[in-house]
Parts: C-alpha cells; structure tokens; sequence
C-alpha cells in the first residue's frame, strides 16, 4: 500500500474549493496523489476500503464533520486529521482537536506549511505550528477534569504514564504494544483508563497533556 505521505484526501462540502486545493496541492507536490470528496458517505466507504490517507477537512465546525469523524471510530477506522481554519478561531480549534484532529492549519499559513503539515502528520506526529498552545491547554482542561493529586499531577501507574509517553511521541497502539512487549489490545485497554484520569478524548489531547506536563516539570 502506498505511504500516507504521498496521499491526500481534501473533504470539502464545496467542490469548487476542494478542486482549487487540490490542483493547488499536486502544483506544489507533484509526486503527492490528491482526491476530492465531497459528501461524508463516499468518505466513510473509500476509508473502510483503504485508510492510508491523510484527510484534510476544511471546517469542523460544520455538523457533518462530527458525524464523519464518529462513523470512521466506530468502525474502528483510525486516520490522520488535517484542519483548515480561518486563524484566531479557539473554539474551532478546541473542537477539532476534540475530534482527534492531529494537524491545525491556517487560512493565512502559505501553501508549503500545509504540505510539511501532511508530511508531519503522516509520520504519527501532531503539526500545530500557530496554534497559542497556553490557550488551549486552558481551555481543554476544563471539561472533565480530574483531582489531581497533591503532587498536582492526576494519578497515573507507571506503565500508564509510560503508555501516555510513547503515545505522545506518535506511536500506534501496535508500536506501543511491541515496544513494551504488550497485548495491543491490553495498550488499548489503558488508553481508556488514561483518558478517563486525564478527563481527555483522544490521542491529539493526550499529547497536548502530555506536553503541557513535560513544560510544567521543566519550567
């Protein structure tokens, strides 16, 4: 199968616009193969047939967006997100991260950080060049928080916070479950008890926890 860094899919409700990036896309990356889709069913059943792609979608903010990104999880079908948004939008930031959205760009960033942006995220790793990152730790600690204890770190095993580690790093749940010599399904397992403690959604938000508590400790 070919690698996600040479593929892109661009959902976007406006065929128009999806066109103009994607002949914009293939201008500046020749060798990347670029296609449109346009509405969530033709999405879900290309990415049940073959997932190696990253998705670009041009708004979360939109109904279909959640709906998209809901079916493709009950299936059990894991991508790399790619949001395109107008800049100074926190709220829609905070909701596609609360997607699972591993790559942020801006209506203002030029072309070529949107192309190290897939080629960032096809790796495993999370792109969020522009984003206030102060901000957004703020504000997704908030909902369904925990009580940390007095330490004012919420209370991990070792091997979940060992588990947080690799995940933060970009590795897969199969990576995870190798590295540590580990059931993958027994990596999966932890990953909810970590969410649950950390009162996180999904793996971009673990990371971001991650990283907010590596800064602290280093600060």
């Amino acid at each position: 199968m070919p690698s996600a860094a040479n593929r892109v899919l661009i959902y976007d409700t406006s065929n128009l616009q999806c066109e103009l990036l994607a002949a914009s896309l293939e201008r500046l990356r020749p060798q990347l193969e670029v296609k449109c889709i346009c509405d969530s069913e033709s999405m879900i059943a290309l990415l049940m047939a073959d997932p190696g792609w990253v998705v670009i979608v041009s708004d979360p903010g939109q109904g279909t967006t959640a709906s998209l990104v809901n079916s493709l999880r009950t299936r059990s079908i894991e991508v790399p997100f790619v949001f395109l948004l107008p800049e100074g939008s926190t709220e829609r930031v905070i909701d596609a991260l609360r997607l699972g959205a591993r790559g942020i760009v801006y209506g203002s960033d030029n072309l070529s950080q949107l192309a190290a942006c897939i080629d960032r995220v096809s790796q495993g790793q999370v792109w969020l060049k522009h984003v206030n990152l102060g901000i957004i730790f703020d504000r997704l600690a908030q909902p369904g928080s925990r009580v940390p204890e007095v330490s004012g770190r919420t209370q991990l095993s070792s091997r979940e916070e060992e588990i947080s580690r690799l995940v933060a790093e970009g590795m897969s749940n199969r990576e995870v479950s190798r590295s540590l010599r580990i059931n993958e399904s027994t990596v999966k397992n932890a990953l909810c008890h970590i969410y649950e403690k950390l009162g996180v959604s999904n793996r971009v938000e673990l990371t971001l926890r991650v990283s907010g508590n590596a800064e602290a400790e280093s600060a």
